[in-house]
């Protein structure tokens, strides 16, 4: 099954609705979310269709921001 929207833009989408980004529900956010499974990619607490691999630009925007 091919999804519609690319990782950023169901990220995008997600933050929008004020879902929690860990099961997808409305009521509360990741921090507060009691969903016990993790992203099956990277084992954080992120659904896995939000999951993104991480790009060397990725990596270089971080170390901008450490400065």
């Amino acid at each position: 099954m091919k999804l519609k929207l690319s990782t950023e833009n169901r990220y995008i989408r997600t933050k929008e609705l004020k879902l929690c980004l860990h099961c997808l529900k409305g009521g509360h956010f990741v921090s507060k979310c009691r969903q016990k499974s993790l992203c099956k990619k990277c084992s954080g607490k992120h659904n896995t269709l939000l999951h993104h691999e991480a790009t060397k630009l990725d990596e270089n925007l971080k170390g901008l921001g450490s400065s």
